[in-house]
């Protein structure tokens, strides 16, 4: 009994060991070259500023609004013969699916979590969606890795439709871990009339909120890349760390130096920095982390393999790199509609604010 004690503490204790191995050097890194992980925050804050709020702010509020307004059931009811073929899923857990094709990494893992917490769908069709409705953005894949990084509009097409193909393709093959449990909530819905004042001021207050854990993960592993090239290893080992750590930086690295399917491989895996964003919603729907990691790492080879083969038939002879490559955060480049959009929700927003204030 005592052996089995004995062993078990060992065990625990082990497992703390990595971690604490990590904060020792981390700490130390910080201590013995302060400047250099200022560096590195100060290029996550740029990141920031430059591309992600812009980028990914209008789809999280626009996500969340969809949800609130219960827009997304009105649509779904629509969908529900095409949810239930492709993956047993309700037709309200389409526009997640949709939205997470298009949005960026984090919209489609929050909407899948609103969509749980509201009792639209099961835990069992949660984790499922969680395994395949984290996906990178066509803006991303063409106009930051295909135009930027690739100076190539086609490579940046022919990953964008690997990537579609390999999200899809895992959302079908969902089917398989499936409970067979089925519910839809539209007759309850029909009586509820859409609330689009309500549903707009929490859908603004829930995208400030992911934007604010969006970016400290993003200043975080920006500081953390930034000693990534203190290391005496090749380049490939170099290039393998950050594609782990943080997929744009990685993508940046690796651009022009590994062939197309690879470029996927590292987009589909997305990197431990987006893992962490998204994990608070993968939390709620109780999925295993390491059954989530592996979902990536499969959404990666299928992106690579589907790509080869792309290649085969339609093979890209200009050449996708690109050594004068601009900045990170020049390559994603704010855009006039969508800071115009962003003006006109704040707008919206105070009137909103300034009409309660009224009628309190």
């Amino acid at each position: 009994m005592k052996i089995t004690i004995i062993k078990s503490k060992a065990v625990r204790i082990f497992k703390y060991i990595p971690a604490a191995a990590g904060s020792c050097l981390m700490a130390s890194l910080l201590l013995l070259m302060p400047e250099k992980a200022a560096e590195g925050v100060r290029k996550g804050l740029d990141i920031c500023g430059a591309s992600v709020i812009p980028s990914l702010f209008p789809f999280m509020a626009l996500s969340s609004f969809l949800i609130h307004s219960r827009l997304c059931l009105w649509r779904g009811r629509l969908a529900n013969t095409v949810g239930k073929k492709l993956f047993s899923l309700p037709g309200s857990a389409l526009s997640a699916i949709f939205m997470s094709l298009i949005g960026g990494f984090p919209v489609g893992a929050s909407m899948t979590a609103k969509l749980l917490e509201k009792g639209e769908i099961t835990k069992n069709q949660a984790q499922r969606m969680m395994l395949f409705c984290v996906n990178a953005g066509p803006a991303f894949i063409i106009g930051t890795v295909g135009v930027s990084m690739l100076s190539s509009i086609t490579a940046g097409t022919v990953i964008l439709v690997s990537l579609l193909i390999s999200s899809i393709t895992m959302g079908f093959f969902s089917n398989l871990i499936s409970d067979g449990e089925y519910t839809v909530h539209d007759e309850r819905e029909k009586e509820l009339p859409p609330d689009f004042s309500s549903a707009f001021t929490h859908s603004v207050a829930d995208a400030a909120a992911s934007m604010f854990s969006v970016c400290a993960w993003v200043i975080l592993f920006s500081c953390i890349n930034g000693f990534t090239d203190l290391l005496s290893i090749s380049d490939s080992g170099k290039i393998f760390i950050k594609a782990v750590l943080e997929v744009t930086t990685g993508s940046f690295a690796a651009a022009g130096q590994v062939p197309l399917p690879i470029m996927c491989l590292i987009i589909g895996f997305a990197g431990t920095c987006v893992h962490c964003q998204v994990m608070s919603c993968a939390i709620q729907t109780g999925i295993k982390p390491s059954l989530f990691v592996a979902a990536r790492i499969m959404n990666g080879a299928i992106a690579a393999t589907v790509c080869a083969v792309i290649l085969n038939f339609f093979p890209i002879s200009a050449e996708v790199m690109s050594n004068a490559v601009e900045s990170v955060p020049q390559a994603y480049s704010a855009s006039l509609p969508a800071a115009a959009g962003l003006l006109i929700m704040g707008g919206l927003l105070i009137l909103e604010l300034d009409s309660k204030r009224k009628i309190c």
